[in-house]
Formats: C-alpha cells, structure tokens, sequence
C-alpha cells in the first residue's frame, strides 16, 4: 500500500489568492476593531466581531497583499461593509488626500499624529 504525503502539496492558486486576500481583510480589521464593536446586528452569542466583519468582507473585495505587505501589517483601503443591519451607514469619500467619514466626534475629540 502506498500512501502519499500531503504535508509537501503546494497549495492550489484559488488557496493562495484567499490567503493573499485575508491578510489585507485581517489588517483592516485591526485598525477599526475599536469602532466595529457593536456594529453588527443581529450578532448572536457565540460569534465574535471579528467573524462577523471576515463573513462580510472576505469574498467581496479583491485586494492582494504580497508576504512583505503582510509582514509589515499593511493595509490597503477598500470599501469594507462595516455594519450590518439596522444602523445608520457609514459613508466614506476622499477629499484630496484625505478619507473622511460620516462620523461625528464629540466636541473636544482631537486626532493626532501620536
């Protein structure tokens, strides 16, 4: 009986082009984590934020990172579903070089560069 070792396969190209896309899906994630809890509804009990936004956002948006982008955290922006259901969406555009949002921050909320 002769069995082969799987351990060796080289993965198929679908397999490393969802590997290429989760990195950037993963590092957008990190970034707004702080902002998407609660973002998502219904959210039941046993699933994280985190799932809910890869759910959203992994097969919907191309973008690639290479393994040295992904080493270093890189991020590309792209237009992620950020909420789900009865809320408010989020509007995002660009002025200049700038990506402004529909947010509104409490008065005296400063952004810095620190």
């Amino acid at each position: 009986m002769n069995q082969e070792n799987n351990t060796t396969k080289t993965p198929a190209q679908a397999q490393l082009a969802q590997k290429a896309r989760f990195s950037n899906v993963v590092a957008a994630y990190q970034l707004m984590a702080e902002f998407l809890r609660g973002a998502y509804e219904p959210k039941p009990h046993a699933v994280s934020f985190y799932n809910l936004f890869m759910k959203y956002n992994l097969g919907s948006v191309s973008v690639y990172l290479t393994k040295e982008e992904a080493a270093l955290k890189a991020c590309v922006v792209a237009p992620y579903q950020v909420s789900h259901g009865t809320l408010s969406p989020i509007e995002m555009s660009v002025q200049g070089n700038n990506l402004v949002s529909s947010l509104c921050l409490p008065q005296g909320f400063a952004i810095t560069d620190a």
